[in-house]
């Protein structure tokens, strides 16, 4: 029997919540929002970097960067210091703490995905990962899937909706 297309679109959304959940929960145990864990990952792989940079990189707002590292500064997990050369620029160090919980989250978050495909086989895994390339491909209409173009039109929606 085959399942209906509208069984599999609601398969993809309770994976997809039920991950982001998952995740959100981890996030939290670590004192983290999402996004802030790629924004430390950042943060180490580029010592010294600067805000616009981490910006650039997550395609976020400057003024969204700001407020992710003005709270991980409260919470010792980084460093911010001024730019000497240039006053408006704040240059992002991670801290031993924040070396730390970027660790211990990166490992609860590899755990869950280890979970999550265990069992399926590597052949398994390649033909899924091929099927959802395509579906990415055709639900961006043939061009390639912008995670930074995505994550705006979220915004945008969630701005227009009032929230």
């Amino acid at each position: 029997m085959e399942l209906e297309l509208k069984e599999l679109g609601l398969r993809i959304d309770k994976l997809a919540l039920l991950r982001r959940v998952t995740l959100g929960r981890i996030f939290q145990a670590h004192g983290l929002h999402f996004g802030q864990l790629r924004l430390l990952e950042y943060i180490i792989e580029n010592d010294g970097c600067t805000q616009a940079e981490v910006a650039e990189y997550m395609g976020v707002s400057p003024a969204s960067v700001a407020l992710s590292t003005k709270r991980l500064s409260r919470a010792g997990m980084i460093e911010k210091r001024i730019d000497k050369d240039n006053l408006r620029r704040n240059i992002l160090r991670i801290t031993p703490r924040g070396l730390e919980v970027t660790k211990r989250c990166r490992q609860e978050f590899d755990q869950y995905n280890e979970r999550l495909f265990a069992g399926i086989s590597p052949e398994e895994q390649k033909l899924l990962s091929d099927i959802l390339g395509n579906l990415l491909l055709r639900a961006c209409e043939g061009r390639e899937p912008d995670m930074h173009a995505l994550i705006k039109d979220i915004k945008e929606l969630h701005n227009r909706h009032g929230k």
